[in-house]
């Protein structure tokens, strides 16, 4: 047996004027419709439908164009240049610049003869383009207004020095940290906690050897168990809780400013690497001088690495300086005068 839904009586609808029964609006159909309206692909749709319709309106509208009985299409001149005319100018034109650029080079009345002539050379404002692009800032260790080494997000350059210049590669496999830090606090904290340790080395000694040998042997091995016990500290101790003579460096820009003072003899650059899948300490490299903000530029750097390249495969260290340095020089002699001599490493 079937059952019938019950239905719920309605209000007979509205007549119109003329009789015929309507529908009452749906006000959210119609809110809907407002928004549609304003929306930005409405208005971006009828901004492209009004800029189809311009060249039509050369002859469809009375009021900025006609043609005339001898077929010519003119307006009234009085009125100005109509609205199509100027968007068909601009569209047949765009293609062109001819402003004065120091991006582009200026264009003569037939767009088609550059603003300079090539015999002349590259003109100023492209001389000065290039260099404004190609600055860069790097980190590079200085020790007596010298460049030691140059440091790259994966990596160095280092110059004249006593195993030779070489670039280096991070290891992927390890976290390179770097520190500028006061090396004499680090030696004072070390022997407090470290309290009578150059007595046990000088003991571990051969005591067969004259006291100056076993003095040198004992201050190698203290200097060894120094570093190692500095690389571990830096590693582990949190950054707010390292004292007001470690500066963290960890981006170029943190490095110490030599344009706004001179650098403290007594600030060493040192650097720790560990392992990034359990964080112990790798290995540690106490640098000669401190980390220094080094303003640039390209050129510099495709000079250090082509001089590189031309000693790659030379063993003999003070030839790789003194190729090196020569290449160097006759490149960029400016900055030759920033690193060290082959006899000053």
């Amino acid at each position: 047996m079937r059952t019938l839904r019950s239905r719920r009586r309605t209000a007979p609808l509205p007549k119109s004027r003329k009789g015929a029964r309507t529908a009452p609006p749906d006000r959210s159909l119609t809110t809907l419709q407002a928004k549609a309206k304003d929306s930005t692909a409405v208005r971006q749709l009828r901004e492209m439908q009004a800029r189809a319709s311009l060249p039509l309106q050369r002859v469809d509208d009375p009021s900025t164009a006609a043609i005339d009985d001898s077929g010519t299409l003119s307006w009234d001149k009085s009125k100005g240049v109509p609205g199509w005319a100027k968007y068909q100018y601009k569209q047949d034109h765009a293609q062109v610049d001819q402003s004065s650029s120091p991006f582009l080079p200026e264009y003569g009345p037939q767009h088609d003869d550059p603003g300079w002539t090539y015999s002349q050379g590259v003109p100023e404002w492209a001389r000065e383009e290039y260099k404004a692009q190609s600055k860069v800032t790097l980190m590079a260790s200085v020790k007596d207004g010298k460049i030691g080494s140059i440091y790259f997000r994966n990596g160095r350059i280092r110059t004249t020095h006593s195993d030779g210049p070489a670039l280096e590669r991070d290891n992927p496999n390890e976290r390179t940290q770097r520190f500028n830090l006061d090396y004499d606090k680090a030696l004072s904290l070390f022997f407090k906690v470290n309290r009578g340790i150059d007595k046990l080395f000088y003991a571990q000694t051969d005591p067969s050897l004259p006291d100056d040998q076993r003095q040198q042997q004992s201050a190698e091995w203290l200097f060894d168990q120094f570093n190692q016990w500095l690389g571990v500290y830096l590693a582990k101790a949190p950054v707010n809780q390292l004292p007001n003579w470690i500066t963290p460096v960890t981006r170029a820009d943190e490095a110490f400013d030599t344009e706004a003072a001179d650098p403290p003899d007594n600030i060493t650059l040192f650097e720790v690497f560990t392992n990034v899948s359990n964080g112990k300490v790798q290995s540690w490299h106490p640098s000669r001088g401190i980390a220094a903000k080094f303003e640039t530029n390209k050129q510099v750097v495709s000079v250090l690495k082509e001089a590189l390249r031309r000693i790659d495969g030379e063993t003999d260290v003070n030839r790789r300086n003194t190729l090196f340095y020569n290449f160097v020089k006759s490149r960029l002699p400016v900055f030759a005068n920033h690193i060290r001599k082959p006899d000053q490493v």
